[in-house]
């Protein structure tokens, strides 16, 4: 089983690329980039380990529904709901840039947490 550091750091490294990724198109990697970058790296880590805190690993149902390919699914598709819903927002840009980039971290970080518990030998499921 992957341990709750190892989800922990792959989604605090998907964060830190995002929010650096976004920090320079936006305003170069000043003062100002520490915000977004420190906001990424933290739902980056929260996201990657979101379905053992939704699951524990001690309780009975580990690996059940937050840990399947469905699971992602529903996700992704809530997500892609909310970046449209921020393009059609009266937010500045900037803000619904940083915003919509924080929605596809917290997705690739739960989609990390399945891609490192998938290598196990307790694997995944489809839907639970």
């Amino acid at each position: 089983m992957a341990r709750r550091t190892e989800h922990a750091l792959v989604g605090a490294a998907i964060g830190a690329i995002g929010g650096v990724a976004y920090s320079m198109e936006t305003h170069g990697l000043g003062n100002n980039a520490a915000p977004a970058v420190l906001a990424s790296v933290v739902v980056g880590t929260i996201s990657g380990c979101l379905p053992d805190l939704l699951e524990p690993p001690r309780f009975p149902g580990h690996r059940g529904v937050f840990h399947s390919i469905l699971f992602l699914g529903v996700l992704g598709a809530g997500a892609s709901g909310i970046i449209r819903r921020l393009e059609e927002s009266d937010l500045e840009p900037r803000l619904k840039r940083l915003y919509a980039v924080l929605v596809v971290i917290a997705v690739l970080g739960v989609a990390s947490h399945l891609v490192l518990d998938w290598r196990t030998p307790m694997g995944i499921s489809l839907a639970g």
